[in-house]
């Protein structure tokens, strides 16, 4: 669930940083931040470039 967005920066298109809440569907269902990177290029094709752990 996206809960904020960070930036962005212009490269070969547009990268989008955003911060969401993971929940992982388990038998005890895991919940924990994670950072994503997306990026539209110039074509206006979105793709996932990296997903990571926040660190609390």
């Amino acid at each position: 669930m996206p809960i904020a967005f960070l930036g962005s920066q212009a490269v070969k298109g547009t990268n989008y940083r955003i911060l969401a809440l993971q929940t992982l569907l388990t038998a005890n269902p895991v919940k924990r931040f994670i950072k994503m990177i997306i990026n539209v290029d110039l074509d206006g094709t979105a793709s996932l470039v990296s997903i990571g752990n926040v660190a609390l």
